[in-house]
């Protein structure tokens, strides 16, 4: 799975040139108040981030709740009783919460990192994971637009799930599950693709190009942020050779 993440960055077009290695002047904020990123160095769920947005055409960049909200939920947003923030890829076209999305709407979200627990013994033990090269990187997502109500007030906005899939020889040593990451040559195939050529991507990515690190329980709690969280503190470094 995949339930907490990094994105450091603080502008659009550092972003796309990050993920695509290319300028980025068609790329283009939803609306003018979306222009500016906010660096998020633990994201959690119910809680907004960076998105790039695909209608199968035009791609956007948006601030968008992680947590997809059906378009048919018509209940105040806090009495959703149903976790949205990811979505199993091999499950994705049976359920109704995400088929829609995943057949129109998709999304890449930009990462620096993300964090999983490994269990040892009765405690549970953070460990940050990124690229070797620590490159930036992009989940795949799908995302709606939902209009309702959250605490009592009017809420408008764009909302998205991250992909899971089986893990990669390096995730398994951590957990069951770890998000879709999309390889750089195949963003825009992901974007725009018919949707069975795009669901081909949901394999694990590649063990060699990724490692894991452990880092202090602060993590665990959503309200500390800051670089430090993601400070290593020792100890076995994984990847697919250890």
């Amino acid at each position: 799975m995949c339930g907490r993440f990094a994105l450091y960055e603080s502008e659009w077009r550092m972003v796309w040139e990050r993920l695509n290695g290319a300028p980025a002047g068609n790329i283009e904020p939803t609306k003018p108040d979306e222009g500016e990123i906010r660096p998020g160095y633990n994201i959690a769920p119910m809680q907004r981030t960076a998105c790039m947005l695909s209608n199968g055409e035009d791609i956007k960049g948006a601030i968008a709740l992680w947590s997809l909200i059906p378009p048919w939920h018509k209940d105040p947003l806090e009495q959703k009783r149903y976790a949205t923030f990811n979505a199993k890829s091999e499950e994705i076209l049976q359920k109704p919460a995400f088929k829609g999305a995943m057949q129109k709407h998709r999304c890449l979200v930009p990462a620096n990192l993300f964090y999983e627990w490994k269990k040892d013994g009765k405690e549970k033990q953070p460990y940050a994971i990124g690229m070797k090269d620590e490159s930036l990187f992009a989940f795949a997502g799908v995302w709606t637009y939902w209009r309702g109500t959250w605490k009592e007030e009017p809420f408008e906005g764009y909302t998205f799930t991250i992909l899971t899939t089986s893990p990669n020889p390096l995730m398994e040593k951590i957990h069951s599950r770890m998000p879709v990451i999309v390889p750089r040559e195949s963003y825009m195939t992901w974007l725009t693709a018919p949707t069975e050529e795009a669901l081909r991507l949901t394999a694990p990515f590649p063990s060699q190009l990724m490692t894991a690190w452990p880092v202090g329980k602060d993590v665990g709690n959503v309200r500390n942020q800051g670089p430090e969280l993601a400070t290593s503190i020792g100890g076995n470094i994984l990847d697919r050779g250890t």
